[in-house]
């Protein structure tokens, strides 16, 4: 049968045949679509994150010689920034029955020495800021262990007795390639670390069983597309994941929540 013999519905058919025929996808655009598929993922993987820049938040007065900033809003587990001047001798809020406390500045003493990156946990009572004044990462307990969640009362009942200090003669868990970490406190499968990422290091893509909580004391970080720099802190919610973790520069941060797992 040749086009002659065509009926109208036959040719209108072929031509719209014709017309859909799927067409070869310039390059340019290609890479637009790539573009647009990482935007999408990005987008996806920064649901339930929430991330604080070293700019926000507001120091209020705490009392004569401390400032306090808010990192996170918590009923029972907030966690703040303490900036102490040189001498001054902090009683905790009445408010406070126990601490985490990280120093990241300076030196305090808060039932034994605490230089920059010593670690406590418990109610040990006044801290005494050292000469040069400190910045304090504090986690506050604000009800009975009782109320919290079996892993919370595993962490809190079984604290270090003795302060630690994340130097270089503590113990080093090698996490990856380029990654390794001092543990700092692990309990009920939560663990708190300072993590040291050398440059072009990555982080496997992982899941997060718990909340978890980071904050950048050096270099900076990406974690899902987004760049955390010193003194920036993000929570990651339960249920939530964390792709593309890698440092350009290198960095050290602060971690605490369930041991990270490979996707």
């Amino acid at each position: 049968m040749n086009d002659g013999d065509d009926s109208d519905e036959v040719r209108l058919q072929r031509l719209l045949a014709e017309q859909l025929r799927p067409l070869a996808v310039p390059r340019e655009a290609q890479g637009a679509m790539d573009l647009a598929e990482r935007v999408r993922r990005s987008a996806e993987g920064q649901q339930g994150l929430s991330t604080q820049r070293r700019e926000d938040g507001i120091w209020q007065e705490a009392a004569p010689g401390a400032w306090r900033r808010r990192l996170r809003e918590d009923a029972a587990l907030p966690v703040e920034l303490w900036r102490l001047a040189a001498g001054t001798r902090l009683d905790w809020p009445a408010a406070s029955r126990a601490r985490e406390l990280l120093v990241l500045e300076g030196d305090v003493d808060c039932g034994g020495p605490l230089p920059r990156y010593g670690y406590r946990i418990g109610d040990a009572g006044p801290l005494q800021v050292g000469a040069a004044g400190a910045l304090v990462y504090v986690r506050h307990r604000l009800c009975d262990a009782v109320a919290l969640d079996a892993a919370e009362q595993r962490w809190w009942s079984r604290a270090p007795e003795a302060a630690l200090v994340a130097d270089e003669a503590a113990p080093v868990l090698r996490l990856a390639r380029g990654v390794k970490a001092v543990l700092l406190h692990g309990s009920g499968g939560v663990v708190a670390m300072l993590v040291r990422v050398l440059g072009g290091a990555s982080v496997p893509d992982h899941g997060h069983g718990l909340e978890e909580d980071c904050y950048v004391l050096e270099g900076d970080l990406y974690l899902s597309d987004i760049l955390l720099r010193e003194g920036d802190y993000q929570l990651a919610r339960a249920g939530t994941r964390h792709t593309d973790c890698l440092s350009d520069a290198g960095a050290v941060f602060y971690f605490r929540g369930a041991l990270p797992a490979p996707a």
